[in-house]
């Protein structure tokens, strides 16, 4: 769907036929023997080599190699710039907003009869009443269910408004991993033995033996006193 609305066609190459693959296996040739070759691949320090400090710095040499180097060279092929051949394109669409709406998800719901109201993911929203009983496309972002944009007939109907939100994203989206708690450099456990020590054998445990009525003793009886 998204490359309908972007104008890309989907070749699928033949299995076994590399040739299907050429341009991008092609592309990746360069990147290796004119940029990866200027950096380590171990990222420790090599003769002629750089070693980046981290991700973002190796992301930055990347985005100036391809800008003032690649763009900028006369393909043998074309006889002109990527960045040339880029620019004598029509552009397809004219702004971000329009970009963005194309990576959009999609699903088609039946809005209730009684309610009007369509359920999604676990939520709950309400939509304009004209379309009770109608078959809709929503729109939306993975990232943000609290968001839909209702269509019908092609036609948007604006934006549902949420009336119970469960879940806030597709349960495909990967979820970042939670961050593991910063070291304190305090050993609970050593403190807690400091304090088992300074309470001279006082212990603060529950025994069920200790529950018991003591040997000899009489269980009392119940009143009847209320």
């Amino acid at each position: 769907m998204t490359c309908a609305k972007l104008g890309v066609r989907v070749t699928h190459s033949p299995p076994y036929r590399p040739e299907g693959r050429g341009k991008v296996e092609r592309f990746f040739e360069t990147v290796r023997g004119q940029f990866l070759v200027e950096v380590s691949p171990d990222g420790k320090p090599a003769p002629g080599r750089r070693v980046p400090a981290g991700l973002d710095e190796l992301n930055g040499w990347f985005t100036t190699w391809v800008e003032h180097e690649y763009h900028v060279r006369v393909h043998s092929s074309t006889s002109a710039t990527p960045l040339e051949r880029w620019s004598a394109g029509t552009p397809r669409f004219t702004g971000a907003a329009q970009l963005d709406a194309a990576f959009l998800w999609e699903a088609i719901r039946t809005v209730a009869a009684r309610t009007a109201t369509i359920k999604f993911q676990g939520n709950v929203y309400e939509t304009a009443p004209e379309l009770a009983g109608q078959a809709v496309t929503i729109r939306y972002s993975p990232f943000d269910l609290t968001r839909i944009e209702v269509f019908h007939r092609g036609a948007s109907h604006g934006h549902a408004q949420p009336r119970t939100i469960s879940r806030h994203c597709h349960p495909k989206v990967k979820q970042a991993p939670q961050a593991a708690p910063a070291v304190t450099g305090i050993d609970y456990l050593q403190l807690l033995e400091d304090k088992r020590a300074a309470a001279d054998g006082a212990a603060h445990s529950i025994r069920y033996a200790g529950l018991a009525p003591a040997a000899g003793s009489e269980p009392e009886e119940a009143s009847d006193d209320q």
